[in-house]
């Protein structure tokens, strides 16, 4: 509302001058640029550097290095952790978590069987483990959050972190969802993921996208959140970064206005295509949105109405 008393405030202001003399001439100056805070660095998933094509680890790493990336985002499952930790730093790439699995019914175990062995592995070192909150019943809530707890103890004594990782159809669906069960379960060592396509799919299956915005979503939060996570969206399905329909440049400038200083990773389930070539485009594509973080959101701006002719 401000912005529009001042901008009727400046119509009224010229209308009043051009009834004595001419306007003086106005330089119109950009508005300074906002700092940029968000990491340069983009790191993948396993699920787009050939883990589903049972491609080899060396391979996987090397495919990283070649394109760009800082490391792997998530390596799925608890086997072969020291394996790829070797191929990722022998190449100067990090990994960033570990993809695991908790449950809060009898569809699963309540704690995946291999985090004890996994965190031995992991001891000391910046990789997290990435959980899941799995299934639904009555007692779900109290069961989340013990198994939580479990997990974080663990960790702690190894001095890693635990991340929650929402999907839309877990117990944990959203990151209110993971920031409510941080509160509960009380461990400092204990944060969550911004999963970009589940969070965007989870509003538009179940709200809606009307009044959406991640501005406010990450107004209190951003302290909380360990990984955020970025793909393109055409409607319901993950493509490459730069294609598709939703404003993911727009979404990257709200991550950097909030503060964000954390670790960003490409989401590229099932997204068609080779391999390389999915990743180098994806890479380039978040280049240029890097590029322009501190420049206006042309989908955000106010456009200033047209002014009729004189009659």
């Amino acid at each position: 509302m401000r912005h529009v008393i001042l901008l009727n405030c400046w119509m009224l202001a010229v209308a009043a001058q051009t009834q004595t003399r001419m306007p003086p001439r106005v330089e119109m100056r950009s508005p300074a640029p906002a700092p940029v805070v968000l990491s340069p660095d983009l790191f993948a998933f396993d699920n787009g550097t050939g883990r589903d094509q049972k491609l080899p680890l060396d391979q996987q790493a090397a495919m990283l290095k070649a394109t760009g990336y800082a490391g792997m985002a998530v390596y799925t499952g608890t086997e072969r952790i020291p394996e790829v930790q070797k191929e990722l730093q022998a190449r100067q790439l990090r990994l960033l978590s570990v993809y695991v699995h908790s449950f809060v019914d009898d569809t699963g175990p309540r704690i995946d069987p291999g985090i004890a062995k996994a965190i031995e592995q992991l001891r000391g070192r910046e990789t997290m483990l990435l959980l899941t909150v799995r299934g639904h019943g009555a007692k779900a809530e109290d069961r989340a959050v013990e198994n939580i707890r479990q997990v974080a103890d663990l960790a702690a004594k190894a001095g890693l972190r635990v991340c929650l990782y929402p999907h839309i159809g877990f117990y944990v669906e959203t990151t209110p969802d993971a920031i409510r069960l941080i509160r509960k379960a009380g461990r400092g060592n204990v944060g969550t993921a911004l999963n970009l396509y589940h969070t965007v799919e989870f509003h538009r299956q179940r709200c809606g996208m009307q009044d959406f915005s991640f501005s406010q979503l990450l107004k209190d939060i951003v302290p909380d959140i360990y990984l955020v996570s970025i793909n393109g969206i055409a409607g319901s399905a993950i493509t490459r970064l730069g294609e598709g329909d939703f404003n993911v440049a727009g979404f990257l400038r709200a991550l950097n206005a909030a503060g964000y200083t954390g670790p960003i990773g490409l989401q590229c389930y099932q997204v068609p295509g080779d391999i390389q070539n999915n990743l180098e485009k994806s890479y380039s594509a978040w280049k240029a949105m890097s590029e322009k973080l501190n420049f206006p959101d042309p989908e955000e701006m106010p456009r200033r109405p047209p002014i009729g002719r004189r009659r």
